[in-house]
């Protein structure tokens, strides 16, 4: 099961990230948590021991069995918020803001 998180891989745009916040979405900049020069393997060594799936532009970034990898492509920020946005909501990867809504809706909290 995913944490809920994403992190933002460092050829993304911070841009897009701050986005993705602003709309309620639990993101974290992949060097607020490793340094930016880490081989890719070990990237995906942290996304597995913490269920957090990676948005990123890098098509060769490995593949998982978990499916956490979530590649998005375009050249400005507007694009690329849109298509994380879309594809976010494709694997049910919603913000934080309708999620608590969903489960209030449901009687959970």
């Amino acid at each position: 099961m995913m944490s809920g998180r994403i992190l933002v891989d460092i050829n993304v745009p911070r841009e897009v990230c701050e986005r993705l916040e602003e709309v309620g979405y639990d993101v974290i900049y992949l060097t607020e948590v490793l340094p930016g020069d880490i081989e890719d393997e070990e990237i995906l060594k942290w996304m597995e021991d913490n269920q957090t799936p990676i948005l990123t532009r890098d098509k060769d970034f490995p593949e998982n069995g978990g499916d956490l990898k979530i590649t998005i492509s375009s050249e400005s920020c507007v694009k690329l918020t849109r298509r994380a946005l879309r594809k976010l909501l494709d694997k049910q990867i919603f913000p934080n803001p309708l999620r608590g809504s969903w489960n209030a809706k449901k009687g959970k909290v």
